[in-house]
């Protein structure tokens, strides 16, 4: 799992690189896409390239005074994809605990009303 930052990061590659191949970007345009609270700098942005590189999810060809050659890998490209995946998985399971407990409290009230009555 990344954090926000690097999260953030890989968002603005596959959206630079919406054909999956390289792409020449310039370090200004990959900043621009973090927001102020973000306060990413040449050397974060760097050091997350370098993470994102070292774990498979991009390829960077060269980096050249503020320029880079970059694509994003297919884990890099299906990671959001599987994220999805995973929040949907929690949702339904979250649903189910609701829905199971919502049921438990109702039969609880019936059955306390029953016997309330009965004796």
């Amino acid at each position: 799992m990344l954090d926000e930052r690097t999260e953030a990061l890989l968002e603005a590659i596959n959206l630079s690189c919406k054909t999956g191949t390289y792409q020449v970007v310039e370090e200004g345009e990959l900043l621009d896409y973090f927001p102020e609270s973000f306060q990413v700098d040449k050397d974060g942005l760097a050091h997350m390239l370098s993470y994102l590189k070292e774990h498979g999810y991009v390829d960077v060809r060269f980096v050249e005074s503020g320029v880079y050659c970059l694509c994003p890998l297919p884990h890099g490209r299906i990671y959001f994809e599987e994220r999805q995946a995973q929040t949907r998985q929690e949702k339904d399971f979250l649903k189910r605990v609701l829905l199971a407990v919502s049921l438990v409290s109702a039969l609880s009230s019936f059955f306390g009303g029953l016997f309330a009555g009965l004796f």
